[in-house]
Order: structure tokens, then C-alpha cells, then sequence
């Protein structure tokens, strides 16, 4: 009689224990559905098919047209973000867009290289190469010192890569692997006694389809002029900087100086068309001073917030903020600082600031032309 009581109430305690643990399951899944519909009407989203065809109108093509694509959700400022890749022909598209409202943070393209897959036959040995580069520099092999000598390709076009050092100067030539016509080059000369070069006015890039003609050594504009044209810009004079580097570059087929210095509080860096002077892209950065903001992230009520980091930057480029579109704006920790990362485009120009988060200071800013 006693086992049968027993076995009656264990039984009965086991239902128990059974019921009150499916009650609190209940509960708590009835808790969490609450808490996530709250969360989805505090942060709607417009979901992952909106986004998607967003960025395939923004990128101007139809979704059949994409291919490869992927679909991520990710958290920003903390914000719900998806990240869209795909790819159109042979170009890859990548897009950040707020889950919350449509808006696009940031857009990517970028297009597979065209460069020739197929062999090509080489006409030029790397010695004829070498005689081709000293003979335009007016020089033997015996007042050389030969660093490299390289077949590699430029712009589709397959190329002899050929330094060598003559006393105080520096010469890279560019040489066509198939016809032997120079298609660039460029000279540096060191001051004696100094570290900054003086470059020398070089010839044009040639076109691979066109014999070598000959070129003036002496452009328009000399390296002084080119200097003097990046210290205008930038306010200053010779006597508040250092020059660090004065190079005449070949860019694309352009003759193009590169001139950068520094003053106690900042570094710059320029690019100036050799021929016309025109100023083709600058970039200033701040030297750290070691007061910035820090490193560990300060209270979010302490940052000037990004609506206004993008304001200090359109009035620095003199740009009125309702008329340009940014495509990139993004806080994050750099180098100890937290700054935000604002990059827009304006009348063929493309510009790049960093502005510290907490003081609105611009740390480093970028603009060239968009070509």
C-alpha cells in the first residue's frame, strides 16, 4: 500500500515539475516576441529586396543584369546596415545602405583589369633595352650604375623598366619591349650635400603606335615655378617650410611634379601639371600633437556628429552642403583618434577629409580631379 502512495506522488510531482517548466518556456519565448516586435517598430528596416534594388538603381542597371550577389548585414555607428555585392560584366559593385531608411553610407566600383592575357612576342633583349635608355640620357655603360632592369607591363603595354644611377642623378626609363621607342622616363638630380631632388623635364609619354619623335628637354614650367604654385595655394612662403621631395613624374602620359613639405603643424603633398601648372590634386594632414581625443571611445554626446563633419568639410571646400552628394561617411578609430571619414564628389573634383570626432578639426583632407 505505501510503495503504491509512492509511486502515486512521485509520479504526480514529476507531471508537476513538468508543467511549471513548459509555463516558464512559454513565458519566456511570449518575453522575447515582445521584446523583438518592439525592437522592430522602434528600428523598422526596409528589408533585404528593397536594398537590393536601391543599389541596382543606383549603380543604373536592371537585377537581371547582376550577378554575384551577396547579402550582408552588418552594424555601424550603431545602426543596422546591409552590404550589397555584385557584379555586371566585368565590373563588381559594393554598397553599405542603412537598413533603417534606404539612405547609401558608401558605394564601390571597380572593373576588372584589361590587361592583355595573351603572349606577346618580345622584340627587345634586356641589353638593347639598356642601350636605348642610355643613349636618349646621352651616357655609356661605363658612367652608369645599372639597378634594375625589368619587363613588366604599363597600361597594357608590355615595357623594359630600366633604373640606373649617374653621380648625383637618378634615372628611370620606361622602353617598349616591342618597337624600342622610349615611352617615359624620368630624371632626379640630388642637391650635393642635401636630400631633395631637382627634377628635370623629361619627355612625353609616347604611344606605341607611333615611332619616337624628338621631345624639348626644358618644359614651361620649371621645378621653382612648380614649387611656387603649391605654396600659393597652400598660404604660405619658402621661408615657413621644408621641402622634402620636388620629382617630375609621368602620370598617364602627363609630365606631372610632385612636391611635398611641411610647416610645424602640417604636411603637404601636390600634384602640378609640368606643362600648364595646374594644380591636379593636394593633400594636407595635421600633425598629431598628442592631444587628441584619445583612443578609448568618448561619450557619444561629446562627438560633433557626422551631419556636422560633413558641414565643416563643405565649407572648407567652399561648397554649398545642400548641392553635394557624399558617398562615403564613416566613424572610426585611427592612429588613437576617432575621427570621421567624409569623401564626396563636386564639379569633376573628388575630395577626402578626416575631422576629429570631439573638436571638428581637420586632421587630413585630399581633392583631385576626377578624370
Amino acid at each position: 500500500m505505501m510503495k503504491t502512495i509512492r509511486t502515486f506522488i512521485e509520479t504526480h510531482r514529476k507531471i508537476l515539475v513538468l508543467v511549471v517548466g513548459i509555463t516558464a518556456l512559454l513565458a519566456l519565448l511570449g518575453a522575447a516576441a515582445l521584446f523583438f516586435a518592439e525592437s522592430a517598430a522602434d528600428s523598422p528596416a526596409i528589408g533585404e529586396e528593397n536594398a537590393r534594388q536601391l543599389a541596382f538603381a543606383d549603380a543604373g542597371i536592371s537585377s537581371l543584369a547582376a550577378e554575384s550577389i551577396d547579402m550582408k548585414h552588418d552594424i555601424e555607428q550603431g545602426e543596422p546596415v546591409y552590404q550589397i555585392s555584385f557584379t555586371t560584366g566585368d565590373t563588381r559593385y559594393t554598397y553599405r545602405i542603412k537598413a533603417s531608411d534606404g539612405t547609401i553610407l558608401q558605394k564601390e566600383r571597380e572593373t576588372a583589369s584589361s590587361q592583355p592575357t595573351s603572349t606577346v612576342p618580345v622584340q627587345l633583349s634586356p641589353d638593347a633595352a639598356r642601350e636605348k635608355a642610355l643613349a636618349d640620357a646621352g651616357l655609356t655603360s661605363a658612367d652608369v650604375t645599372f639597378t634594375k632592369t625589368e619587363l613588366d607591363w604599363e597600361k597594357g603595354i608590355l615595357v623594359y623598366d630600366v633604373e640606373f644611377i649617374a653621380g648625383n642623378t637618378e634615372y628611370d626609363y620606361e622602353v617598349s619591349a616591342d618597337t624600342g621607342s622610349i615611352y617615359g622616363k624620368s630624371i632626379k638630380t640630388y642637391t650635393p650635400g642635401g636630400t631633395n631632388p631637382t627634377a628635370q623635364p623629361t619627355t612625353s609619354q609616347i604611344s606605341p603606335n607611333t615611332s619616337p619623335t624628338t621631345q624639348p628637354t626644358t618644359g614651361p614650367i620649371d621645378p621653382d615655378t612648380a614649387r611656387q604654385t603649391a605654396l600659393s595655394d597652400a598660404k604660405l612662403t619658402s621661408s615657413d617650410v621644408t621641402f622634402i621631395k620636388t620629382e617630375l613624374e609621368y602620370e598617364d602620359g602627363i609630365p606631372v611634379y610632385e612636391i611635398d613639405f611641411y610647416t610645424p603643424f602640417h604636411t603637404y603633398q601636390y600634384e602640378i601639371h609640368a606643362e600648364t601648372g595646374k594644380i591636379l590634386s593636394r593633400e594636407v594632414e595635421a600633425h598629431q600633437t598628442g592631444n587628441g581625443n584619445g583612443g578609448a571611445s568618448p561619450d557619444k554626446n561629446s562627438w560633433i556628429g557626422v551631419e556636422q563633419a560633413k558641414a565643416i568639410a563643405a565649407n572648407h571646400a567652399g561648397l554649398p552642403l545642400f548641392d553635394i552628394v557624399f558617398y562615403k561617411t564613416k566613424l572610426e578609430e585611427e592612429d588613437g583618434y576617432w575621427i570621421y571619414e567624409i569623401e564626396f564628389r563636386k564639379n569633376h573634383r573628388e575630395y577626402e577629409y578626416e575631422i576629429d570626432a570631439v573638436t571638428g578639426e581637420i586632421l587630413k583632407y585630399d581633392s583631385e580631379w576626377d578624370d
